[in-house]
């Protein structure tokens, strides 16, 4: 991330108008977080990364993110490309978030919320986030607002209410 590579505290009110490029997973504002508290982020930069690429953050574990905002294009060469997260997990929470970006994959899970949520312990929620852009995927799992999800536990939901994949969105995947 080029605020912060790992995060398990709060963060408000960032901004970040340059792109990231990494080798591994990228992300506007933090590339791992666990137990962060992220609020009034924005992202306007691109962000290229091979997996778990996002416009705000990587990988969300156990965290909230409250009114983020992505505007850069965010592409990745493997799994999971994501406008405001590439992967959300246990627990993690978006709320009011938007993201403008084209999201694009070379292979799957790829969406303009987030990528690829999986709820392992504990549910997920993303609740009224909106999804602007286009999302793609050169294999498959394309989504407005979540690309795939997987849930080991019946107990554990993907929690999704309110939020929109505005009508001019494109999702595309073969």
């Amino acid at each position: 991330g080029s605020i912060t590579a790992t995060a398990d505290a709060d963060v408000f009110y960032c901004y970040k108008s340059y792109k990231v490029v990494a080798k591994g997973g990228a992300a506007g504002i933090v590339s791992w977080s666990q137990n962060l508290n992220l609020k009034y982020c924005t992202n306007e930069g691109n962000i290229s990364g091979v997996s778990k690429n996002g416009g705000i953050a990587g990988t969300i574990y156990w965290g909230s993110y409250y009114n983020c905002v992505n505007r850069g294009a965010v592409t990745g060469s493997g799994q999971g490309a994501g406008g405001i997260v590439g992967q959300i997990m246990n627990q993690g929470r978006l709320y009011g978030c938007e993201n403008y970006g084209s999201i694009h994959t070379d292979t799957y899970q790829a969406a303009g919320i987030a990528a690829f949520a999986v709820s392992q312990s504990q549910p997920i929620w993303i609740y009224k986030c909106t999804n602007y852009g286009k999302a793609s995927a050169g294999g498959n799992c394309a989504g407005g607002i979540v690309g795939y999800t997987e849930n080991n536990n019946a107990n554990n939901k993907l929690l999704i209410d309110r939020c929109i994949n505005a009508k001019d969105a494109d999702i595309t995947a073969p």
